[in-house]
């Protein structure tokens, strides 16, 4: 009996020694685990480096500092950071990536919201918004996506009158219930006449914002001094529209029915900073039918350096003498309906080897940098001194000026004119319809210049714009 009761203590011993090591050992796993879990790097937004962007921007857009960005993903050099590239960020109650969209006309917060799949709450507080006046076109805003790929577009449309949330799916050739999903709605009858759904079907956006007026798309956002704009709007039904932007009235052409485009050239000088856009329809059939959009549209700086440019003829830069030949070169300009050209523009010379870029700001003979760059000049590099058409059109000027020299102006409809000067022959009189390529001079040192070249300039009603970029794209 003795020695039965010396074995059951002698068991109860070595189960408590058990029982006391997986304790021990339970708790130390826990404190493993605890202090693994406290050591682990918290969850950070990941966010894609877009073309233009820079630490100093990415830091001042997340209102965070550079260090941080830099010790968060051990950059070692920031300067490599290139687009596409993935940047934890620090500071944010956010998971997920971040990426950015610009605000397009016609867009308010709950629109860009939905247009985004961003909800609005997360748009406030990733961007600090604190006024609906800070959902101007051409403002880039964060906003979220579900993984790196996830570009999915969406398209738009308004909830006609009379008509279901089901109704509308089928006008949609949508499942009902993905479109409930994709407009954050719980209940069909959410929706009321002129309401902006999605739909997810996989096209180009498009930003509905009157019973009026189908579409309006300006481009590019944000506006930038010297740059030429688009404003293309299509609509219901024929309408009679009128506008201003940086205070210049739109004019509007169309070559289809119920779409319309106006060409806005952009001041080289303008101020930078928001500019108001108003634009007004009125329903050719219905009279009384108007809409008006009213927003404000972000210009930015174009990127321009300084020159000076010594040796000129001294009248050539006397205000007098300027004011007189830009008097007679406005009256050149008469607002023609045709559209005579079709695709990209052609250098006007056989090797384009810039001299001086369009938007310069220019000193003459060491004065102030009052005067900018109206054109491009080419430097002679071809084996001849051939001037050329860049596209279609009619010739509405030829002659001699203090400034430009032998100037040749062509119009090709729509208020876009091209300019050729300091020529040293004219082949080319007033009323002559020329082709692209055709030869209409040869380059010269006429007016005020300092050397042959050949000044190539490009109006847009009146107002001189990039004309390089007529050649690299297709307006409009």
């Amino acid at each position: 009996m003795q020695i039965l009761v010396l074995v059951i203590k002698s068991k109860l011993k070595i189960y408590k020694s058990i029982i006391t090591y997986l304790t021990i050992a339970l708790l130390l796993l826990c404190t493993d685990i605890l202090v693994h879990a406290q050591q682990q790097e918290p969850e950070y937004p990941i966010y894609i480096v877009q073309s233009g962007d820079t630490l100093s921007a990415i830091a001042q857009k997340f209102g965070v500092s550079i260090q941080d960005i830099i010790s968060l993903n051990n950059i070692q050099d920031p300067n490599t950071i290139s687009v596409g590239s993935q940047l934890k960020i620090p500071g944010l109650q956010i998971s997920g990536f971040l990426t950015t969209k610009v605000v397009r006309l016609g867009e308010d917060l709950s629109t860009f919201s939905l247009i985004n799949q961003t909800p609005v709450d997360k748009l406030i507080q990733l961007n600090r918004i604190t006024s609906p006046a800070e959902m101007f076109a051409g403002n880039t805003l964060i906003v979220t996506q579900s993984n790196q790929s996830d570009n999915h577009k969406f398209n738009t449309n308004l909830v006609l009158p009379h008509t279901s949330l089901l109704e509308s799916a089928i006008l949609e050739q949508e499942n009902p219930w993905v479109l409930l999903m994709t407009n954050n709605l719980t209940n069909s009858w959410q929706t009321i006449s002129g309401d902006v759904i999605l739909s997810s079907r996989e096209q180009p956006t498009a930003v509905v914002v009157a019973k009026l007026l189908n579409d309006i798309n300006l481009s590019p956002l944000p506006l930038i001094q010297g740059k030429t704009a688009i404003l293309n709007i299509s609509t219901w039904s024929p309408v009679e529209l009128s506008g201003v932007l940086a205070n210049q009235h739109l004019n509007f052409f169309s070559e289809r029915e119920n779409n319309y485009i106006a060409l806005i050239g952009i001041d080289a000088m303008e101020t930078p900073g928001l500019q108001r856009l108003v634009v007004t329809a009125t329903s050719v059939d219905n009279p009384t039918q108007v809409y008006t959009i009213d927003q404000q549209v972000l210009l930015k700086a174009g990127e321009f350096i300084e020159e000076t440019i010594e040796g000129v003829d001294a009248t050539t830069i006397d205000p007098n003498i300027i004011d007189q030949e830009n008097q007679i070169l406005e009256k050149i300009v008469h607002l023609t309906t045709e559209r005579k050209w079709q695709g990209a523009f052609k250098y006007p010379v056989d090797e384009p080897c810039l001299g001086s870029r369009f938007g310069n700001r220019r000193s003459y003979n060491n004065g102030a940098f009052n005067y900018f760059h109206t054109g491009v000049d080419f430097s002679v590099c071809a084996n001849n001194l051939n001037i050329y058409a860049a596209a279609p059109g009619t010739i509405v000027f030829t002659g001699q000026l203090p400034v430009k020299g032998n100037f040749t102006v062509i119009d090709h409809g729509w208020g876009v004119y091209t300019g050729y000067a300091h020529q040293s022959e004219v082949f080319v009189k007033v009323g002559d319809t020329v082709e692209t390529g055709q030869l209409i001079g040869t380059i010269g040192n006429t007016g005020r210049s300092v050397g042959p070249h050949l000044h190539w300039e490009l109006w847009i009603n009146g107002t001189p714009v990039n004309p390089i970029d007529w050649v690299e794209n297709s307006f409009p």
